[in-house]
């Protein structure tokens, strides 16, 4: 026979699982390109991103959950030169000339693989020039920054091999000044302990209306394997 007691928690159990299954919420179904708008932030998904997160292994409070396919023919962008998958989010243009500060987390489970071509995890990117200038990208099983415009690759003192990314949080900390006399300073470390991972330090020309975008962004040429990836926890802030 239930007690009172017993079915307060039941109910209590119940309504937790609501919640739950509640905080999910789907911005992109990988069944077309689509983009929007959330926290202050713009979404561009042509595989599946969800607003909260099914796992809590990347310990990530304010989750998005990205996929993406193993079939170079499905979760495509389209409009582009090659084909090329995308999950990412990105921070609002910055005023050139301006300074920002931005932090975010990112886990990559285990087993996404790299690719031989660009996999982007992050992107500081110029409207202006309507491209890149500096990217993550695990590429040939490590993963490396690259600035394409100083044309540096890898950049920065290091790199490192992409088994010691995937299973793990990390924390992405970051100052821009965009422009013509900007300046970049970029470091990656373990988000539970500390431990530096991967940075890079720039002064020259970073863009006009640039801004930063984060996520998972590749070419599907030689991918075998899908990708999964949860990212959150992001805030900005104007010097």
């Amino acid at each position: 026979m239930f007690t009172d007691l017993t079915l307060f928690v039941l109910v209590l159990g119940l309504m937790g699982q609501k919640n739950l299954a509640a905080a999910v919420t789907t911005l992109g179904d990988g069944t077309a390109y689509e983009s929007g708008k959330v926290e202050g932030m713009t979404w561009q998904a042509s595989g599946i991103l969800t607003q909260g997160c099914t796992d809590s292994v990347s310990k990530i409070d304010d989750c998005y959950e990205m996929t993406l396919s193993s079939n170079p023919n499905d979760n495509l962008d389209p409009g582009n030169w090659t084909a090329r998958q995308r999950n990412e989010l990105h921070f609002p243009p910055q005023a050139d000339g301006s300074t920002w500060n931005y932090q975010w987390k990112h886990y990559l489970a285990s087993g996404v693989g790299s690719t031989t071509h660009f996999f982007h995890m992050m992107q500081v990117f110029s409207t202006m020039d309507d491209g890149p200038l500096v990217t993550l990208d695990p590429i040939s099983g490590a993963v490396r920054i690259t600035d394409y415009e100083r044309g540096c690759n890898p950049c920065g003192p290091t790199y490192s091999p992409l088994s010691s990314w995937e299973g793990r949080t990390t924390m992405h900390e970051m100052t821009l000044t965009s422009g013509s006399n900007g300046n970049l300073q970029y470091a990656v470390s373990d988000a539970s302990t500390g431990a530096a991972l991967i940075s890079y330090s720039v002064s020259g020309y970073m863009g006009g209306q640039t801004y930063v975008k984060f996520g998972t962004y590749r070419a599907t040429e030689d991918i075998t394997t899908g990708v999964t990836a949860y990212v959150g926890d992001f805030a900005s802030s104007q010097q």
